[in-house]
């Protein structure tokens, strides 16, 4: 599904970013299981029909950051 290429995308782009943050701190691990539950749970609450690819992109980036900032040391924010 072609449609779904830039959704797909981000989720990886993300993933990567994510994966990296060891390199600062091995406390930073994220596995991709926990990852992928994040992703399906995302798709799953996103309702609209309208610019749906649109919503899911910027609900995805969104929550990954929030989750992310939130589990940072303060000395890395």
């Amino acid at each position: 599904m072609v449609l779904y290429e830039g959704v797909a995308h981000r989720g990886v782009v993300l993933f990567f970013v994510i994966s990296d943050l060891t390199l600062i701190d091995p406390m930073y691990q994220f596995s991709l299981n926990y990852f992928t539950n994040l992703f399906k749970n995302i798709i799953s609450n996103t309702i609209t029909e309208d610019e749906r690819i649109k919503d899911l992109i910027n609900g995805i980036t969104k929550t990954i950051y929030r989750i992310i900032c939130r589990g940072l040391f303060n000395k890395h924010k």
